[in-house]
């Protein structure tokens, strides 16, 4: 069995429970988040790809599939502090209703803004005034994740093939004696490029220097 090691890719399927209800807030399969009414098109549903061990999951989850071998299903309990935090009194401000209005925004509870780049769900709207929470949805909550640990990516011209193909594009490996270098195409919007070229360097190390083509 391959055990994962910090800077690998895994891949994985999960289903994540709120252990306060048992009710599911993700899940990597279609039917799963269609019965839980978790549901959205905006997700790509089906295995997904992970760096291990380079502060792109939740530290919690991150411990736990670092203690399994491929092939393996686990159950992780994250305790809160391990996840998204605890909830922060101070991430609850008030705002003017009037000065959300004058930037086009008519809010609304339960609404999602992006207040100055940072996310805010709306808490409620009385009197003009609007309470905002700073806080992540999850903060707060002890979590359980149902992982199934699918593969385990290790060698570095196979990492990057694999993020590669996660982003949907074909990068160019240069190959010298001392140092390769991993061409991300232009083409990819900036936004993605520097995602891919983060997790790139961070994943394949000294093996590799990444650029992202001009």
């Amino acid at each position: 069995m391959v055990k994962p090691q910090a800077g690998d890719l895994v891949r994985i399927t999960f289903v994540g429970v709120l252990d306060t209800d048992k009710s599911i807030f993700e899940s990597t399969d279609e039917r799963v988040a269609r019965s839980a009414g978790i549901y959205s098109q905006q997700m790509l549903y089906g295995p997904r790809l992970a760096l291990l061990g380079r502060g792109f999951m939740i530290p919690g989850l991150d411990e736990g599939i670092s203690k399994m071998e491929a092939g393996q299903s686990a159950q992780i309990h994250v305790p809160a502090a391990l996840a998204f935090g605890e909830r922060l009194p101070d991430l609850v401000r008030v705002m003017s209703g009037k000065e959300l209005e004058r930037t086009g925004v008519r809010p609304k509870q339960g609404m999602l803004l992006n207040i100055d780049g940072v996310q805010a769900r709306v808490k409620s709207v009385s009197s003009g005034r609007v309470v905002l929470d700073f806080n992540h949805p999850l903060a707060g909550f002890d979590l359980t994740y149902h992982v199934n640990l699918l593969e385990v990516v290790a060698e570095p011209e196979a990492k990057a093939k694999a993020l590669g193909d996660e982003y949907h594009t074909s990068l160019r490996i240069e190959r010298a004696a001392d140092k390769a270098v991993i061409w991300i195409p232009k083409l990819l919007e900036a936004g993605r490029a520097r995602g891919l070229a983060a997790q790139l360097g961070a994943s394949v190390g000294a093996w590799a220097d990444v650029k992202i083509e001009s």
